[in-house]
């Protein structure tokens, strides 16, 4: 006589499932959907209420680009941008740190502002650098493409300089 494997938990819910009549397994089906959807909800509050967290601390990503060099009485002129506030950042373990590429003054490994997320970048000119590629960033003029930590609002300007040394910015 060959001895019987008893039911697993599984097996023998999946058994009784089988007899229950549709209307029967609506009643679950609507009280799974219902547990999903309100499952959803407080995952997207928890993340709502971390992303109002990283705003709170009021970091902006700030660079300059589309300078123009000395041209007749003035110095020329440069454009800024700033944009934020983070919304999610990445903090750099004190394991990656120790390596000596990073410097003690670089906190972030990443920052992102409205799905966009820009990478600290140890291959460009600046020590501090955060572009949204990982390409490198060290010829002249490719600064348009570096963004800094800097702080708010959120804005555009360009700043002038005369030929006396005297500056001033303007919106826009």
């Amino acid at each position: 006589m060959e001895n019987k494997k008893p039911l697993s938990a599984f097996q023998y819910y999946m058994k009784a499932w089988a007899t229950l009549s549709e209307e029967d397994q609506k009643i679950f089906k609507d009280k799974a959907t219902a547990d999903k959807k309100r499952y959803v909800d407080a995952k997207e509050a928890l993340k709502n209420i971390e992303i109002e967290k990283i705003k709170k601390l009021g970091i902006f990503l700030t660079r300059s680009h589309s300078r123009v060099p000395c041209v007749g009485l003035d110095r020329g002129w440069t454009k800024y941008e700033t944009t934020g506030p983070v919304t999610s950042v990445v903090r750099y373990t004190d394991e990656e740190k120790k390596d000596g590429n990073i410097k003690a003054d670089v906190v972030f490994k990443s920052v992102s502002i409205g799905g966009k997320k820009w990478h600290h970048n140890t291959k460009t000119y600046f020590s501090a650098g955060y572009t949204m590629g990982k390409g490198t960033y060290k010829k002249r003029g490719q600064s348009d493409y570096v963004y800094h930590i800097g702080e708010g609002p959120a804005k555009n300007w360009t700043e002038y300089t005369d030929c006396y040394g005297k500056s001033w910015s303007e919106d826009g």
